[in-house]
């Protein structure tokens, strides 16, 4: 797995430690195509309100102004949806750190939302790497469940259409499986493509503790 330092080509992500010593694992945005996708439909809606301008104003009624400025129009709109697209993707990051798992969602002027899991407060009992579709498939783009036991509940932190899904999988099992092994909690890896194959990381029940609990 490629340092998170070097991953990211901007040098912002000292931002996200909050405890001394805390290092950066993985940093991690959604996967390009959920940028590009957004972009060409717009771009496709564009020329078709252009076109449609065109003909109504010019072709029409030959009203060379009003074409003009419904394109301006036109224009403006469809240079407000790129822009909103981009710092949609662009500040939305996964990060994981030597402490915490945190999401984070930042809206320039507007807001910012931080969703972290402090690893030193839950368990770490599962890691799945769900891919859906042939597309997804090919694109090598996916979702990562981390699965928690909290002290009341179970929770689940999702890394939500990232690229190399079962590398940063992989990779996230034994950091954590390094993280844990002193307390023997055991961590299950598993893929939803081939849901029978399971990768079995730590034993469960540590040798003798079976019999010294009966």
């Amino acid at each position: 797995m490629q340092n998170s330092e070097t991953y990211f080509k901007e040098k912002g992500l000292k931002k996200f430690k909050s405890f001394e010593g805390e290092e950066i694992i993985i940093a991690k945005r959604k996967h390009p195509l959920l940028l590009y996708t957004p972009i060409l439909t717009a771009g496709l809606i564009m020329l078709f309100f252009l076109g449609l301008e065109f003909y109504l104003f010019v072709s029409l009624f030959k009203y060379l102004n009003l074409f003009i400025l419904s394109s301006l129009i036109t224009l403006q709109i469809f240079g407000y949806i790129i822009i909103k697209v981009f710092i949609d993707w662009y500040f939305h990051i996964y990060v994981v750190t030597s402490r915490r798992i945190l999401e984070f969602l930042y809206f320039p002027f507007f807001s910012d939302d931080i969703n972290e899991v402090l690893l030193d407060q839950v368990r770490c009992t599962e890691i799945d790497v769900k891919i859906n579709g042939v597309i997804n498939e090919i694109l090598d783009m996916g979702s990562v469940v981390v699965t928690f036991d909290r002290p009341i509940r179970q929770e689940e932190c999702v890394l939500c259409s990232i690229k190399n899904p079962r590398e940063v999988g992989s990779y996230l099992t034994n950091i954590l499986n390094s993280r844990n092994s002193n307390n023997l909690v055991p961590i299950w890896n598993k893929s939803r493509i081939k849901p029978e194959n399971f990768k079995f990381i730590e034993e469960i029940f540590p040798h003798g503790s079976l019999g010294n609990a009966i």
